[in-house]
């Protein structure tokens, strides 16, 4: 999984939680930051469905803390 891939898929967690792509709330350096925390977590597991998984609970950790 690739950092711009990473983010894209954050961009679209977030946009469940927003309603939207247009109204979301962190900056660029963000993303970067909380994609480069992912893919650490992630370390190369070949189940796409548990990489949701890990995508959506940073972005729910992101947004609650």
């Amino acid at each position: 999984m690739s950092g711009k891939w990473t983010e894209k898929m954050i961009t679209k967690a977030l946009a469940d939680y927003f309603g939207s792509e247009e109204t979301l709330p962190f900056s660029k350096e963000e993303y970067k930051e909380l994609a480069h925390k992912v893919l650490q977590e992630w370390n190369g597991g070949e189940n796409e469905e548990a990489f949701y998984s890990l995508v959506h609970d940073a972005v729910y950790d992101m947004l609650t803390n």
